[in-house]
Parts: C-alpha cells; sequence; structure tokens
C-alpha cells in the first residue's frame, strides 16, 4: 500500500543519512530497543507471517545501511527470532 511505502522510505532515508553522518550507533541502539519492544509486545499479542516478514525485511534495509548484507542478515534473523518466540527473549 501507499502508506506502507511512504513509512519504508522515511524509515530507510532516515537509516542512510544518520549512517553517513557517522551515527552508526544510534541505529545498532534503536535496533535494539525494538527488539526489546517487539520481545515485551510479543507476550501480550501474536505477530502473524506477515507482520514478522515486514519487520524484518525493514530492519535488514536499516542495518544494511552501516554494515555488511551478511550482518544485516543476522540482524534481521534476531528479530524474527524474538518475535517467533518472544518469552524467549522477554
Amino acid at each position: 500500500s501507499d502508506s506502507r511505502n511512504a513509512v519504508e522510505t522515511i524509515v530507510v532515508d532516515t537509516a542512510e543519512k544518520l549512517a553517513k553522518k557517522g551515527m552508526r550507533e544510534l541505529l545498532q541502539n534503536g535496533i535494539e530497543d525494538l527488539k526489546k519492544f517487539l520481545a515485551r509486545d510479543g507476550t501480550v499479542c501474536r505477530y502473524n507471517k506477515e507482520q514478522r516478514v515486514y519487520v524484518g525485511w525493514l530492519v535488514f534495509q536499516i542495518s544494511a545501511c552501516y554494515q555488511t548484507i551478511a550482518l544485516s542478515k543476522k540482524v534481521s534473523g534476531e528479530v524474527l527470532r524474538v518475535m517467533k518466540k518472544p518469552r524467549k527473549h522477554h
């Protein structure tokens, strides 16, 4: 949808700008905070496959702004594991 594309554009563009300014740590901390939120929130409501894929893809796009594709895949995988089994990470 258009709103989804708008969100993706804003998030990824912002991540790219922060990475260019050398603010990698801010992006890393943001992803860690997101993992904590997803672990807490996931104990209350379950995420469906579409939601997990979308969030995983978005995290991959953010982390790809400041690190290798291999590391970005790893980070995205960590987020997906948190979303699948939030109680294990809470």
